[in-house]
């Protein structure tokens, strides 16, 4: 059997996936596919999975689950020779979806945020339950807590929130929330990272490094000064004798 293979899906998404098989066999049939949920939401869901044997190889198509369960997918096919082979790959299921405490969206999804640095570094560094799973509210509170951050440095440049905020900001946002995570102390490359993140945050804000695709409001224009030149007072010539 091959190493599991892990994966993140939203709950509304379909995903379509490749089961990868030891010494890349050639499958020749599809001999079932199934999806177990490991239980660390009460009263998930079920994964709907189904299977498809395309050029040899099996795909799976996931539709559903439950936010915060994981589920394993295990996958048989038949070789050419007639030997069975077993593939196994595993999805978390997470809503990456959140919104600041006083609206507006997220600059970086949760999902992004996992995709970014891994499912088990999430899991470790927000698992204040030991349950195996995310503790939403926690990691949510380290984005917004990021975020305001980072508009307090763009505002000094641009007009916050940002509507489509580039890939630089959200990289520079994952680096520091991830460093923040650390709450002991994070390993010198990820603190590092944080603390770049901080500087070139600060370099935007300080205008010496531009945001791609986004124009900075534009200063206020001078007002010229009104001049005032002194002239010679002219009076009708009735007046002249006075």
């Amino acid at each position: 059997m091959s190493s599991v293979q892990s994966f993140i899906k939203q709950p509304s998404e379909v995903l379509k996936k490749a089961l990868s098989f030891a010494g890349s066999a050639t499958i020749v049939e599809l001999v079932d596919v199934a999806a177990v949920k490991r239980g660390l939401v009460a009263g998930s869901a079920d994964l709907t999975v189904a299977g498809e044997l395309v050029g040899g190889m099996i795909f799976v198509t996931l539709i559903g689950g439950t936010d915060g369960e994981r589920y394993l997918i295990t996958g048989k096919g038949e070789t050419g020779e007639g030997e069975q082979l077993e593939a196994e790959l595993e999805v978390a299921v997470i809503d990456g979806a959140w919104t600041m405490p006083d609206g507006g969206d997220g600059y970086l999804s949760i999902a992004e945020f996992v995709a970014t640095i891994g499912l088990d570094e999430a899991v470790r560094l927000t698992d204040l339950a030991g349950d195996g799973r995310i503790d939403r509210a926690y990691l949510v509170s380290a984005l917004a807590a990021v975020q305001t951050i980072a508009d307090a440095w763009i505002g000094a440049r641009y007009a916050v929130p940002l509507a489509t905020p580039p890939a630089v900001v959200k990289t520079a946002i994952a680096d520091l929330v991830r460093a923040r995570l650390y709450t002991r102390g994070a390993p010198d490359a990820i603190d590092a990272a944080g603390k770049a993140a901080q500087k070139l945050l600060e370099q935007i804000g300080a205008g010496r490094l531009p945001l791609p695709g986004i124009e900075a409001p534009e200063a206020a224009a001078s007002i010229a000064p009104v001049v005032v030149s002194l002239g010679t007072r002219r009076y009708p010539d009735g007046l002249a004798g006075y």
